[in-house]
């Protein structure tokens, strides 16, 4: 996984505004402290997951915990993530796929 995405609120982007939108309105006191532009792992980020039924709009800390405990995984190549704990958040549903241009 790589260490950071990069989230940018294109004027014209009229889902993205949408989704920006619903999180502020579910979280009013934590919305004003994510990130836009890069996001690093611990801060705050705008995601999507789904719940079951349906895909909703949230903020989640970005990253995934270490397996050693005390910090995050960055820049976990794909076959060494594959093998090693991140496995089990893929298996209990909490990976998370994000649009590289």
């Amino acid at each position: 996984m790589c260490g950071r995405y990069s989230l940018y609120t294109e004027r014209e982007n009229a889902q993205l505004r949408a989704i920006l939108a619903e999180i502020a309105r579910r979280y009013p006191e934590k919305s004003s402290q994510a990130a836009s532009g890069e996001v690093f792992p611990s801060n705050w980020a705008p995601v999507l997951a789904h719940t079951g039924r349906r895909v909703a709009a949230g903020l989640a800390r970005w990253g995934f915990s270490s397996p050693k405990g005390g910090g995050l995984v960055i820049n976990a190549r794909a076959g060494t993530a594959q093998r090693r704990s991140s496995r089990l958040s893929r298996k209990r549903g909490r990976s998370a796929a994000v649009s590289a241009r």
